[in-house]
């Protein structure tokens, strides 16, 4: 029987950095990230700026020292930096902005530490997908984030154009161009653009696809954007829906089986068909 590895002395630290905002970053990330024997980043110069704000308002003097991590390097030094981990080294892996592993690297990292018993914390803080969904005005009780949206037109329509609000991150350059797939399918899908979030020139366009397709199309956004579309509008006949369930019994479909059916085809909720026709007998 397979045992779990014993801890080991070491901890990687999860470490959620601003998105825009310098004074964003959480108490508990400031922290970590300069108590850390190593912070793990993807841009040394930018992650260098924000580790001397940090220090300069603990009113510490230097700073913890840094490695990049990034897509192109990171498979080659996990193993080095486990090793590391599992001798005691306390390190703090960050992105260039927002949560570490989302549509950012550091997985192959994460599942490394874990596999050799390494302790592996998260911390919460700031995300971009968090800020987009919140302010965006669409349902958030059911939604998913898909990373960047595909570049060709059918995918990105197939991937956005879903039931559940969806939120995607998106080039600049290509907004225009995923608005136009999606309003090619729905052009009344209500979409919003968020831009340079947390940041000066902080913007969140909302509108239906067409209309904001053609607002983009002469002159894409700048800076960086999030996409959120709304989930795909399903209206409910509920007298035909319970019709069509009594039909199905009629025909010699047991009632919760018919209420079923006819859920998974309209969008009515199971229990309520079934009430409904139980009712009318």
């Amino acid at each position: 029987m397979a045992h779990a590895p014993a801890p080991a002395a070491g901890r990687l630290t999860l470490c959620p950095t601003p998105i825009g905002n310098l004074a964003d970053c959480p108490p508990r990330v400031a922290a970590a990230l300069l108590d850390a024997d190593l912070v793990l980043c993807e841009d040394t110069r930018r992650t260098g700026k924000l580790l001397q704000h940090l220090a300069a308002e603990a009113g510490r003097d230097g700073r913890p020292p840094m490695k990049q991590l990034h897509d192109h390097n990171e498979r080659g030094q996990v193993e080095g930096l486990v090793a590391q981990l599992t001798a005691g080294l306390r390190a703090a892996l960050c992105s260039d902005a927002g949560t570490p592993l989302v549509s950012d690297p550091g997985l192959s990292l994460v599942r490394g530490c874990l596999e050799a018993g390494v302790t592996v914390e998260s911390l919460p803080g700031p995300s971009a997908v968090l800020v987009a969904l919140s302010a965006s005005g669409m349902a958030s009780d059911r939604w998913r984030f898909v990373g960047f949206a595909p570049r060709k037109a059918d995918a990105a329509a197939q991937v956005l154009l879903d039931e559940e609000t969806t939120v995607a991150f998106e080039a600049p350059g290509r907004v225009a161009a995923t608005l136009a797939a999606i309003a090619a399918v729905d052009p009344e899908r209500e979409v919003a653009v968020a831009r340079e979030l947390t940041k000066l020139h902080e913007e969140i366009v909302r509108g239906p696809a067409a209309v904001l397709a053609e607002r983009y199309a002469g002159a894409p956004p700048k800076g960086e954007v999030t996409l959120v579309v709304a989930g795909a509008a399903r209206e409910v006949d509920d007298a035909a829906a319970v019709e069509a369930v009594e039909r199905l019994v009629a025909a010699g479909a047991r009632t919760k089986d018919a209420a079923a059916v006819v859920a998974d085809l309209t969008g009515a909720r199971t229990n309520a068909l079934y009430r409904a026709v139980q009712a009318r007998r």
